[in-house]
């Protein structure tokens, strides 16, 4: 086949859903995800054995599906039993008509087999749909466990896929974390440290006005720093620790300083 221009002007439909498909794919991957809009596929458990799922969008395999905004799906879950328990799946189920290559979705129930305790999930269709080898597939939303005749909704069985932006903010937000590494720096490693009259000063031209100064003694001297009560302040090209009292041990300290 030859090289398609999938965003171009062919003077006939020329675009199919595989190629939107494929797209998505190569965007967001080959997984199965909610997308981070509306009250993506927000269930509740209604009077009765009935669940609603509110408005989404989703991906499966590449296809986007869609509840559209504003409008709901109401499920009915099959009444369970005294003394027994079940697992039921609420799933996203994709179909393609092997004949037509019409292809469909739907929220369904995907019901499972009672038993006296521990009940299983029920057997749920699992098809590669990105290249059409499958011609079904469910992507499990909720799950509903019925004990005896009381059903309960669990909490969402999806990953929400977040926005483009949203990950744009996070890799910026890293920048940032590793902008600030890039200026903090040790300033001293399991130094001992010389105090006169309870006051220890260590100078370095890179210490700041602002900078902050995370001291960590070592285990052997810890609790004699503690007695001592030693404070940290920094100032524009120095670090001085102060003593409390007079500590009863020498004090070696890792100190490493944060460039504000």
């Amino acid at each position: 086949m030859a090289l398609h221009l999938i965003t171009g002007y062919a003077g006939a439909e020329h675009v199919q859903a595989a190629d939107q498909g494929s797209f998505n794919i190569a965007a967001f991957g080959n997984g199965q995800y909610v997308l981070d809009h509306g009250y993506k596929f927000a269930a509740s458990l209604l009077s009765g054995n009935t669940v609603q799922i509110k408005d989404g969008d989703m991906l499966m395999q590449g296809r986007h599906i869609r509840l559209a905004a504003g409008t709901v799906e109401e499920l009915t879950i099959d009444n369970g039993t005294q003394g027994m328990q079940r697992k039921d799946l609420i799933c996203a189920r994709y179909t393609k008509n092997n004949s037509t290559g019409v292809e469909v979705a739907a929220l369904v129930v995907v019901k499972g087999t009672e038993a006296a305790s521990n009940p299983s999930d029920p057997t749920i269709n699992e098809g590669n749909i990105t290249d059409g080898s499958d011609l079904i597939n469910d992507f499990p939303l909720y799950r509903v466990t019925l004990n005896g005749l009381e059903p309960t909704l669990s909490e969402p069985l999806f990953e929400v896929h977040k926005k483009v932006e949203d990950a744009l903010e996070a890799l910026d937000d890293i920048d940032e974390v590793k902008a600030q590494q890039a200026k903090d720096f040790i300033l001293c490693n399991k130094q001992a440290l010389t105090f006169s009259s309870n006051i220890c000063t260590i100078q370095d031209a890179r210490i700041t006005a602002d900078s902050l100064a995370d001291v960590y003694f070592t285990s052997a001297c810890f609790t004699a720093a503690q007695k001592a009560s030693v404070s940290v302040e920094t100032s524009a090209g120095a670090v001085t620790l102060t003593a409390a009292r007079t500590p009863e041990a020498t004090l070696t300290a890792t100190i490493k300083i944060r460039v504000i």
